[in-house]
């Protein structure tokens, strides 16, 4: 005699009773599109959007180099034209303060860039987001130690070698190179000029010497820093929207970097 089973229980109505769904055993994994800025991606890391910095660094380098070529201005026309150089130090108060910003958010907007590389699924670069930033701060060694670290943001994330990457780091360079050396040629002048007055008993006439070669020297590195400034704002754009890019597209269809 074989033992009849009950019915399924049915709720009143006749429907079958609601089934309390239990959580998954694992968390589902993230889309396939990537997460939205600020949240895990495929690989763990966070995904913090670039062009958030790039906006206001380039409202801080577009300012910084207007008020130098105005400074730069003013102080060739106190020079050679007898005017008074407050308005020359005061400009030069408002570049140094201009300065620091653009240091402070460029900083920041290269580690947020290598550390997103990270969240990319990009880990065998060679230099951590600290020491990428970190080369830039080293007396002497800031003329070549940024090359290896921002090559590696720039490449692995434009998947292009030259651009406005090289054009930065050729006037960056250039820019520091030139001014360890004419700050070596300076100094050697000046310690010759003051021991010549030393000797004569009479006052070391700097604007003579060193006065003529300032401004020419002075606008040399002007044109400098504007094609760094500007180079880098290009960097910053193309490393940015290849960064977002990546980000959404789909994992299976990202290019290997």
């Amino acid at each position: 005699m074989t033992e009849s089973i009950p019915p399924f229980p049915t709720a009143p109505g006749g429907r079958p009773p609601t089934v309390a769904a239990y959580p998954p055993a694992y968390p589902p994994a993230p889309s396939a599109w990537g997460a939205p800025p600020g949240q895990a991606s495929w690989s763990g890391g966070v995904f913090d959007d670039p062009m958030a910095l790039v906006r206001p660094l380039v409202g801080l380098m577009l300012a910084l180099l207007a008020i130098d070529d105005v400074a730069f201005g003013f102080a060739a026309a106190a020079y050679y034209g007898g005017l008074s150089p407050l308005a020359a130090e005061l400009l030069d108060w408002v570049s140094f303060l201009l300065g620091i910003g653009v240091v402070i958010v460029a900083a920041l907007w290269i580690y947020r860039a290598r550390k997103n590389l990270e969240a990319l699924g990009v880990h065998d670069l060679r230099h951590s987001a600290g020491w990428t930033v970190g080369s830039f701060f080293i007396p002497v060694a800031n003329i070549f130690l940024p090359y290896g670290p921002m090559k590696a943001v720039w490449t692995r994330s434009t998947g292009r070698t030259g651009g406005s990457f090289m054009t930065w780091f050729a006037a960056w360079a250039a820019y520091w190179a030139l001014g360890l050396i004419f700050g070596i040629v300076f100094v050697g002048v000046a310690f010759r000029v003051a021991f010549e007055a030393a000797e004569s008993g009479g006052e070391p006439d700097f604007d003579s010497t060193i006065g003529t070669f300032a401004v020419p020297v002075q606008g040399l590195f002007l044109v400098l820093e504007f094609v760094a400034g500007l180079s880098f704002l290009l960097m910053a754009r193309d490393v940015s929207q290849a960064q977002l890019q990546q980000h959404v597209a789909p994992a299976s269809t990202r290019a290997p970097r």
